[in-house]
């Protein structure tokens, strides 16, 4: 995913084969994010684990498999009006969690340059196996 000629606002596609899904580090992380669902946002708990490849939250409601959702991770303090990472995933399950609400897990399929950047520097410094990380972009 490296930058491309239109700068950060092209579209790039984040698909991976089925063997490929779970190959990215994942981190526990915790920022305020948003699923927008439709014309609905729901707001997640902070806490959520994060890769390049997707992510996974606690939601109040269940929220339906293979829809198409959008995900916005915000940054705030950093950067003239916070930093954001925004990606269009695809809901993969939705289960009961044990302390009440669902654990949604969400697959990217798209997002800008731009987001892509954030997201791998964000998995990068808050991995505790960069080296790893790195070999897997």
């Amino acid at each position: 995913m490296g930058s491309n000629e239109k700068g950060g606002n092209e579209k790039m596609p984040l698909i991976p084969s089925e063997r490929e899904r779970r190959r990215f580090t994942r981190i526990d992380f915790a920022t305020s994010i948003e699923i927008v669902v439709g014309s609905e946002t729901v707001l997640p708990e902070p806490v959520f684990n994060v890769s390049v490849g997707g992510i996974m939250a606690h939601v109040p409601e269940p929220l339906t498999p293979k829809i198409t959702v959008t995900v916005r991770i915000r940054f705030e303090g950093v950067g003239k009006g916070g930093v954001f990472i925004e990606a269009v995933g695809e809901v993969i399950r939705s289960s009961a969690a044990d302390r009440g609400g669902f654990n949604v897990a969400i697959h990217f399929i798209e997002m800008n340059d731009d987001s892509y950047h954030h997201l791998r520097k964000l998995v990068l410094y808050n991995s505790a196996n960069p080296k790893r990380v790195e070999k897997e972009l």
